[in-house]
């Protein structure tokens, strides 16, 4: 689930398209149950992804300043991501 991602306006318009694609082919999922998976899937495999990247950084796959940047971004997403299902409860 995007995990190689780094455009937030792009995540942002996949979780909306998402679920207009679900409904457009039949399975209704009420809102609040769509947004709460979608956040939880998204800090799951957010966390996942970041410790391969750091596993790829000790391994000497990735620069320190390249694990900086993912480091920053990934953890900003999953802040969003508290922050936003925080909002929608």
């Amino acid at each position: 689930m995007m995990q190689d991602i780094y455009d937030r306006r792009l995540i942002t318009f996949v979780k909306k398209i998402y679920r207009e694609v679900l409904l457009e082919n039949g399975l209704h999922i009420e809102n609040e149950s769509y947004y709460k998976d979608f956040y939880y899937l998204l800090m799951d495999h957010t966390s996942m992804m970041l410790a391969w990247e750091i596993e790829k950084y000790f391994l000497g796959y990735t620069s320190e300043k390249r694990i900086k940047e993912i480091v920053d971004f990934k953890m900003g997403m999953i802040k969003d991501a508290t922050n936003e299902w925080s909002v929608k409860q």
